[in-house]
Formats: structure tokens, C-alpha cells, sequence
């Protein structure tokens, strides 16, 4: 989820469908389950399948919204979940919450535990609220055995230092999971190489301003692979929606804009972008 919001009333217009599906599209971030589609959720749906994306996953960012995630993937065919509490929403997670959403990761077609993380760009709610939220939804998706959605926002020193201090003391060789909304930072791509972790590709990487990510995802780490081999599409759909469409509200569909720019950024057929990156989410969410 990111911090901006579409412009009210403002829609997708039709004739930004692609001219050719491209089958095998993944959205692996995607907020279906706000009020910004409650009008049009089944059009929005329509689109995606016309585009060619054949599986969305749903995060929670607080109990409510992680049970609409739930119960949209149990009427969606194409619709996974994930269940978690957002940083912003912190200081919810008691223990009665924690146990709720605890019951919610056992349900369904929940793939991961998410969206969650730690986000210092506004005082509210307090750091320490937000490490133990963090930190207790790690230790859930550690005790299920799911996948983790991880959101960093101002915070990339502690997120990192976190997750590894979680990982050895859980004796992890790896952790699955992926970095929502990654914007080219080389120690996030670093770590993400180290210890398994993915990287959520979206709109972002359209931007006039985003050289910088562009870049990275051409640039090989320590480990000598590129970001690309560890690369997840999303749209985080309202939010950040792709350029040609910023002002609009974000859609699965536009995740076709996303791949169309990785692959023209790497020299890629389009179709080896969505080969790449579907394979990669059925790695981390195991929901084929």
C-alpha cells in the first residue's frame, strides 16, 4: 500500500487495454479489497482476465481488510489472499487481533502473511508499536510456514537488521517472501539476493524519475545475478498507477504496462518477462 491515493472518481478509460492479451500475468499486489473498487470490482476483474492476468494476490493491511481478502479469494477463481497488518494500522495487532488473524492464515487460499513491515515517514503510530507488530507477524508466518509481504518505507536499516536477526534465530538459510514496492534500493537488492527474498517490480519503474531503478534492475549484485531473476510484478493497484495513467486509479490490468517496461529496460521479449516473473511468484506463493 503506498502512502498517495488515486484522484477521486478517476478511472481507468477502456481504450488503455492492451491490443493483445499477454497470458501468464501476475499481479502480486494488489488492494482489491478497498472501497476504491467496491463500485466496479467485477469490470476491474473483467479487464485484468482481458489483459491476461491469471492470478492477483489480495494483502490485508488491518483484520478487516485481511478477512475481504479472504473472502474475495474464496469467490474468485484467479484470487489469492494475504493477511496481515499494515505498519500504519500497528497499533491494532493486540493479542486478540494477533489470534484472529492467526485463525486467517489457516484459511482458504491464504499464500502469505502481509502486508507488513515498518514505515518512519510519519510519527503515528510509534516505532515501538511497530516493532512488535512486525515482529509478531513474523514469527506468525515463521509458525505457518507462509511467505512474508514486506512493506519499508524510511526504514530500510531496521527492516533489514530485523528480518535477519529473525531469520538466524530461527536457524533460516532463507526467507520467502518479497519487498512491496521496490524502488531500487542496493541494499534491499543486496539482501533480497543473500537471503532468498524477491522484489516487487511496479509502476514505479515507469517514472521519469526512476533512472535509479532502472538501472539496478540491469546490474548484477555480489551474488552475480540481476535483480530481474528475483523479480515479482505488482501494481498496487489503486496506488501508483504506471505513467501515462498517474492521476488514475491503479488496476490489475495495468500490470501489463509494468512488464511492457522491464522487458523494453532489459532488451526482453515481453512474453520472457511474464514467463520469468510468473514462475518466480509460483516460487514464493506456491499457488499453482
Amino acid at each position: 500500500m503506498s502512502a498517495s491515493s488515486p484522484e477521486d472518481g478517476a478511472r481507468w478509460k477502456e481504450a488503455a487495454l492492451p491490443a493483445e492479451a499477454l497470458p501468464g500475468l501476475t499481479d502480486t499486489h494488489c488492494h482489491l479489497n478497498s472501497e476504491a473498487f467496491a463500485q466496479d470490482l467485477e469490470q476491474v476483474l473483467l479487464r485484468a482476465r482481458r489483459s491476461g492476468v491469471v492470478r492477483m494476490l489480495v494483502p490485508g493491511v488491518d483484520l478487516a481488510s485481511s478477512q475481504a481478502a479472504v473472502e474475495l479469494a474464496g469467490r474468485v477463481e484467479e484470487v489469492f489472499a494475504a493477511v496481515g497488518v499494515h505498519p500504519h494500522s500497528a497499533s491494532e495487532l493486540n493479542s486478540g487481533a494477533l489470534s484472529r488473524l492467526r485463525t486467517l492464515a489457516q484459511t482458504g487460499k491464504v499464500v502469505a502473511v502481509g502486508e507488513i513491515g515498518l514505515d518512519f515517514s510519519r510519527d503515528f503510530p510509534g516505532r515501538g508499536v511497530q516493532r512488535e507488530s512486525f515482529q509478531e507477524q513474523l514469527d506468525l508466518a515463521g509458525d505457518l510456514d507462509l511467505p512474508i509481504v514486506v512493506h519499508v518505507r524510511d526504514s530500510v536499516e531496521e527492516t533489514l537488521r530485523t528480518l535477519e536477526d529473525w531469520a538466524q534465530s530461527r536457524h533460516l538459510r532463507a526467507v520467502r517472501g518479497v519487498f512491496h514496492a521496490y524502488g531500487g534500493s542496493q541494499e534491499i537488492a543486496d539482501f533480497a539476493g543473500h537471503w532468498g527474498l524477491f522484489l516487487g517490480i511496479g509502476g514505479i519503474i515507469t517514472y521519469p524519475k526512476a533512472d535509479g531503478l532502472r538501472e539496478r534492475m540491469r546490474t548484477a549484485g555480489p551474488d552475480g545475478r540481476t535483480p530481474m531473476e528475483r523479480a515479482l510484478l505488482e501494481t498496487d493497484a489503486p496506488y501508483l498507477p504506471p505513467q501515462g495513467h498517474r492521476g488514475q486509479r491503479n488496476e490489475p490490468a495495468l500490470v501489463a504496462s509494468v512488464a511492457d517496461q522491464v522487458a523494453r529496460e532489459l532488451g526482453l521479449p515481453i512474453d520472457r518477462v511474464v514467463e520469468i516473473t510468473r514462475g518466480n511468484a509460483q516460487r514464493v506463493f506456491d499457488w499453482e
